[in-house]
Parts: C-alpha cells; sequence; structure tokens
C-alpha cells in the first residue's frame, strides 16, 4: 500500500475484529501448510494477547474449525500474506466478507464471499464453509468482535477485481 492510500483509507487491520480474523487464518492457514506447531502457537499467542485466555478459547475452537473446513472444501489453493503483512489479498477479502456477511446474517454475500473463498459452485461445499463461517462469525460477536459489514456488491466488487487480474494478457503477435 502506497502512503497515500494509507492515508485515505486507514489502516484496516488497526481494527482488532477484523485483525482477529485476518491473523488467525493466516498463522492457521501456514500451521497446514507448513506442518508447524510453531505457526499456530503463534495465532494462540496473538489471540491471547487481544483478548485474553477465555475468549481466546472458544474464538480459536471456532477459528480451527472454519479453516479445515476450507482446506477441505476448497478447490483451489487459498492465497494468505504472511503474519503481520499490513496489506490483504483477495482470499483474505472474501474470508473477512464471508464472516461480516454471516455476522449480519447477509447469506446472499456470504455464500458469494465463501465460493469466490474456496474456488468452487457446488452446493455442498459452500453450505459446509458458509455453517462453519457462522459459528466463528457468532463466536466474534459473543466476544465483542463485530467486523464492519459488508454488502454483496461490495463482495461482487473484490470478485471483479480478481476475475481482471486474471485476465491472460493478449498475444502481442
Amino acid at each position: 500500500m502506497s502512503a497515500q492510500r494509507d492515508e485515505r483509507f486507514g489502516d484496516f487491520l488497526s481494527r482488532q475484529p477484523e485483525r482477529l480474523v485476518i491473523n488467525g487464518f493466516r498463522c492457521c492457514m501456514a500451521g497446514y501448510d507448513f506442518l508447524d506447531v510453531a505457526c499456530w502457537e503463534t495465532g494462540w499467542q496473538c489471540y491471547i494477547g487481544e483478548v485474553g485466555h477465555e475468549q481466546a478459547r472458544a474464538l480459536m475452537g471456532e477459528l480451527q474449525f472454519w479453516v479445515r473446513t476450507i482446506r477441505y472444501s476448497s478447490q483451489k489453493s487459498v492465497s494468505y500474506d504472511p503474519q503481520g503483512c499490513r496489506q490483504l489479498c483477495h482470499d483474505e477479502c472474501m474470508a473477512l466478507s464471508a464472516i461480516s456477511a454471516a455476522q449480519g446474517s447477509d447469506a446472499v454475500a456470504g455464500r458469494m464471499a465463501t465460493r469466490h473463498l474456496i474456488g468452487s459452485n457446488d452446493g455442498g461445499s459452500i453450505d459446509g464453509v458458509w455453517t462453519a463461517t457462522q459459528g466463528f462469525a457468532q463466536a466474534l460477536v459473543s466476544s465483542g468482535q463485530p467486523l464492519y459489514p459488508v454488502s454483496a456488491a461490495v463482495v461482487q466488487s473484490i470478485g471483479n477485481m480478481q476475475a481482471l487480474a486474471t485476465v491472460p494478457a493478449k498475444d502481442m503477435n
């Protein structure tokens, strides 16, 4: 992110709810990808530092189930940035959008974000991830961690940006 963009939009991850979702997502995904318990331990310590032991325990259980469900259901490689990165990649935006939509009981936006996140139109896969998303979203609400609301139009806009970024370049010959 450029300095100008930071000034205009602020630091999105300065908000605790979004930071909890993204840091947890990154740590859990890395833990599975690298089979390194240190990744999960980093996530656990982050959550304890943010919300204390009791809330961390409840949130981490739902987070772990959500990430496992995403990984099991995904038809593509799910992207994420390294822990501590101040930017969000496409899949992280979709993960946040799905959680936000679940907190707002917006199944249209949530299922759309889920479809983009897992790269599948399979109703069973989307249903499974959406159910896990709702569990984590509710645990966040119960811990006083509401995310910024996200509409279906925003999710579609993020999806369109990703589609434009993956359009192959025209043949220059």
